[in-house]
């Protein structure tokens, strides 16, 4: 319901713009909150574009420029990056939690220590979390567009996990024994998309996710959503809570965030389940071809 009532608000000028053909055409509600939802897109869309042209520029001008501002033929252009809700403590959550999880590694044992962390209010330090996202990168990159996947042995089953938006509460429920229960053989996750954005825990999400596939490359699974990509998490939430939560000196927001890019980069773009089911996070074009989607590459933004 609240979500509803904020998509409605960010719709009033489009509502009021087109109301008479909306409401003489009678259409349907879920109908017009999905075109106000695909008008945002579209609109975050061109922001990316925009902020991607200036991010360039900045980098273009030399290590004299302060991130805070530039200057454009117009004038002063102020780059401002606004703490989201729920980010309050920052970076002082860095020393609290449940057991340190450690340095990253691929295991099973590493990644519900950093789970558990997370549960308690803890986060990943920088070097820890370059650390994850150079070898998720690695791991990745060997994948293809398209991976086909078994379906799990005899009584085996794919959970198909979409949209977690920085939502770390949603990721440890689905973890818990009452939903998933113990990943492995028989037991698979697809995560399907759209780790970032919109939640405050989007760096703890990805993380996770990202742990998890390397604890069971065999059983987890990992969808790119529109959302992985390094110039929309700028139009976004996620390098505002990015740089909230590590700051910005020193070309700190730079670096995680070019990592996440390479990461957003080489995520599949979809899975067929047992050779009968087809998961993806968006849609396909209307001219795609079967063999033309598994030949496509990823590796690019």
């Amino acid at each position: 319901m609240i979500r509803s009532i904020q998509r409605f608000a960010r719709g009033q000028p489009l509502l009021q713009a087109h109301g008479k053909r909306y409401l003489s055409a009678r259409v349907p509600r879920w109908q017009l909150f999905n075109a106000l939802e695909l008008r945002e897109e579209a609109e975050r869309v061109h922001l990316s574009s925009f902020l991607a042209r200036l991010r360039k520029l900045a980098s273009e001008v030399g290590p004299e420029f302060e991130p805070s501002s530039c200057s454009l033929v117009d004038g002063p252009v102020v780059l401002e990056f606004v703490q989201p809700a729920g980010l309050a403590e920052g970076r002082e959550t860095a020393s609290r939690g449940a057991e340190e999880p450690g340095r990253p590694e691929a295991s099973a044992e590493y990644a519900y220590r950093l789970l558990r962390h997370f549960e308690a209010g803890g986060s990943i330090a920088e070097a820890d979390l370059l650390e994850l996202l150079e070898m998720a990168a690695t791991l990745l990159e060997d994948e293809p567009t398209v991976a086909f996947l078994d379906d799990q042995g005899p009584g085996g089953q794919w959970w198909v996990v979409g949209d977690l938006h920085g939502s770390l509460g949603d990721l440890s429920k689905l973890l818990g024994p009452e939903v998933v229960g113990e990943i492995g053989p028989g037991n698979g996750v697809v995560f399907n998309g759209d780790f970032v954005d919109r939640g405050p825990k989007s760096v703890e999400v990805l993380s996770m996710v990202l742990a998890l596939k390397l604890a069971f490359p065999e059983h987890v699974h990992v969808n790119r959503g529109n959302h992985e990509d390094e110039d929309l998490a700028f139009a976004y939430d996620f390098a505002n809570e990015v740089a909230a939560k590590y700051g910005t000196g020193a070309g700190t927001l730079g670096r995680i965030m070019a990592k996440c890019g390479d990461v957003f980069a080489v995520m599949p773009l979809a899975c067929v389940l047992g050779d009968h089911t087809l998961v993806l996070h968006g849609g396909l074009p209307r001219t795609a071809t079967a063999g033309g989607v598994q030949m496509g590459g990823h590796n690019s933004s």
